[in-house]
């Protein structure tokens, strides 16, 4: 195939400043016509190499190199890790996952009695209700509210100041008088020491479990591993939509659950 002195430029020498007879040499060797080049043909002048289609693997005359072989590489391709390489195997679900939950409480009222007298349920002696248990709650992840909540409870947030459910906890274990707002219950039938000959009551619950981490609800699919971290159990994803909010606490094998809204009978029956 003739090449014509152009060509010297796609050989890859798109630099070459010698003599006539030397370009001559050159040309004749990479195949080109053995006319010699006019005299008055000046030296190639140099390009840039983004200019360049293809480059030679040598001066002399081999086959050169597609352009495409030799382009400057585009974005490279993403590192596909482990773990998004697996495309086909199911994701891990994050999303909270109740539970069933067998808690006792002892009271002096028979459930009959409760079906007649007290039929909205167990209540504290200070009851919030849902609304109010919500905006309690709602202190330990970082909500300002407190409208409608009773003034000693108010007191004890501003007094925490920013409130943890370990000060809950510590809150409910040495208030012992009429002022509380929540109803006690225990994952033990001894239930809290309290069941001496007093009427047994087995309540049946399914709950999500949760701790709080920078003021976010973190879910606990398996429930609580260290007995200093108490959790919270609500009866839904959220504690916007929840109607059942307790606290989860103390020693993981003799926990007390207090529960800061009413406990309806639906869920109780007697025990044994």
């Amino acid at each position: 195939m003739a090449v014509d002195s152009a060509g010297l430029v796609a050989m890859g020498e798109y630099r070459y400043g010698g003599s006539v007879a030397d370009r001559r040499k050159l040309f004749e060797s990479a195949g080109g016509s053995k006319h010699p080049a006019p005299a008055h043909v000046a030296a190639p002048r140099a390009l840039p190499p983004d200019s360049v289609a293809a480059v030679p693997p040598s001066v002399a005359g081999a086959a050169s190199v597609p352009a495409a072989a030799l382009a400057s590489p585009g974005p490279s391709a993403p590192v596909v890790s482990p773990a998004s390489a697996r495309a086909g195997e199911a994701a891990p679900d994050d999303a909270p996952r109740a539970r069933d939950y067998t808690l006792y409480r002892a009271d002096t009222r028979t459930l009959e009695r409760m079906r007649t007298d007290f039929p909205a349920g167990f209540s504290a002696w200070v009851p919030l209700g849902v609304e109010g248990a919500r905006t309690f709650m709602g202190a330990f992840l970082g909500g300002r509210e407190t409208s409608g909540l009773p003034a000693h409870v108010v007191d004890q947030i501003g007094k925490w100041g920013n409130p943890k459910l370990r000060d809950l906890s510590q809150y409910i274990k040495y208030t012992k008088d009429k002022s509380t707002v929540w109803v006690s219950t225990a994952i033990n039938t001894e239930a809290g020491g309290q069941s001496s000959g007093a009427p047994l009551h087995k309540i049946s619950a399914h709950l999500y479990e949760f701790e709080i981490v920078d003021n976010r609800l973190v879910p606990l699919p398996d429930g609580r591993r260290n007995a200093l971290k108490p959790s919270l159990l609500l009866d839904a994803p959220t504690l916007e939509a929840s109607s059942l909010i307790a606290l989860n606490h103390g020693p993981l094998h003799d926990a007390e659950i207090s529960f800061f809204t009413p406990i309806p009978l639906s869920m109780v029956e007697s025990y044994p």
